[in-house]
């Protein structure tokens, strides 16, 4: 599953000026574009150990769709690998309080605050061995689908149900990408399709007025609508801020 591209140039993500929250040493993911596994595929091949290469792939894998269509200048400032035993502090703050939000080993989040996703080891490998490779590359792509509603302006939710709609749609930019790794021959038949559905199933919120992300039913369908129309698709969601140039 989630074979890497043969033939495809080093994304480099660079820690960018201005970001609030400070990395911890060493942690910067640079994608790796060569791969040590001896199939090719990423199924099974790495420990967790080396989640942090693993990630590495992951970021090269998904990277390049979002710079054909939005520009390499328009990047998130970093992608911050969390290893097990770290803590710190994000640029985003706590809805509550305004205090500032934590990141630790279990995070899988974009903060707008300082425009960085934040991948922890724990929560990297438990997607990764229990749901398969494919699982946490749909899932970073959705951060990303976090980044482009940022830089497109797409306005902060301020109620459960504002943000049970951008959540959706970043889940429809997931699809968009793998759509893009479909059509580039990265993914495996029927494999990586169990790998999403699994994520989906994982994450879906059950029905309720307070939820702030989507049904099962809601995320299945915003991830087809990626697949199936691209990024233009997912204007939808918020079409008085088309993420879609």
């Amino acid at each position: 599953m989630l074979r890497a591209p043969s033939a495809l140039a080093a994304f480099v993500l660079a820690a960018g000026v201005g970001v609030v929250a400070p990395a911890p040493a060493g942690a910067v993911i640079t994608p790796q574009v060569e791969s040590s596994c001896p199939s090719g595929s990423h199924e099974g091949c790495h420990a967790y150990e080396d989640m942090d290469v693993y990630l590495g792939h992951v970021v090269a894998m998904v990277e390049p769709m979002f710079d054909e269509v939005y520009g390499v200048g328009n990047r998130p400032a970093a992608t911050y690998y969390v290893a097990a035993g770290q803590v710190g502090f994000t640029g985003c703050g706590n809805p509550a309080d305004g205090s500032p939000a934590p990141y630790n080993s279990m995070s899988f989040m974009y903060c707008p605050g300082d425009r960085s996703v934040y991948v922890g080891q724990d929560q990297l490998w438990e997607f990764y061995s229990e749901l398969g490779d494919a699982a946490p590359a749909a899932g970073y792509a959705h951060e990303l689908g976090h980044h482009v509603q940022t830089i497109m302006g797409v306005p902060a939710p301020r109620t459960p149900q504002e943000s049970v709609v951008v959540e959706n749609q970043a889940d429809c930019v997931a699809g968009a990408w793998l759509r893009y790794a479909d059509r580039a021959g990265q993914l495996e038949y029927p494999d990586d399709v169990e790998d999403v559905n699994g994520l989906l199933q994982r994450i879906a919120h059950a029905e309720s007025e307070q939820r702030t992300h989507g049904t099962l039913a809601e995320r299945t369908e915003a991830l087809s609508n990626g697949y199936d129309n691209g990024l233009e698709g997912c204007n939808e969601y918020t079409p008085a801020t088309p993420i879609h140039p």
